[in-house]
């Protein structure tokens, strides 16, 4: 008799899960050009010859002209005018940026927020152990583990 009340559907379904963002749906694009001093007064750190990505460092947002966009600190550099930076060492992205801007011309930087990752750690140590040849660079969004590499990053 009350068969069809015992077949009822909860009243709080499951909420379908949220899918995160594929780092490259997290892109953001910037344009800049140096401020009145004639440099680009951004630090670069991190490079190929550290096996890491180069990530932007200190930033003087008070000496750069933006056109469009904003640089942050920490977000890992994937082009520079329009140049696929990934492997460059410290110091050819350096030497690239320093062309690029020469005469204050506008420069355009692809970034991406990094989760937390192995450039918010303070122990170099550490940084050379976590980040090695093993490391796949299509982990970059580094949200879980993307079974390519050893590594667990966590966003």
């Amino acid at each position: 008799m009350n068969v069809a009340k015992a077949e009822r559907v909860s009243p709080n379904p499951q909420k379908p899960r949220k899918e995160p963002k594929h780092w490259s749906q997290r892109v953001s694009e910037c344009i800049v050009s140096a401020g009145p001093e004639g440099n680009l007064s951004v630090t670069i750190k991190g490079g190929a010859d550290s096996g890491q990505f180069n990530w932007l460092g200190e930033i003087r947002h008070d000496r750069i002209h933006y056109h469009s966009g904003k640089l942050h600190q920490d977000d890992i550099i994937l082009e520079i005018q329009g140049q696929k930076v990934a492997g460059y060492t410290l110091r050819d992205l350096e030497t690239w940026l320093g062309q690029v801007s020469k005469n204050a011309a506008p420069v355009m930087f692809k970034t991406v927020k990094s989760g937390k990752n192995v450039h918010e750690e303070t122990d170099q140590k550490d940084r050379t152990k976590n980040v090695s040849a093993n490391t796949d660079r299509s982990c970059l969004s580094r949200q879980q583990h993307c079974g390519k590499c050893r590594h667990q990053w966590l966003l």
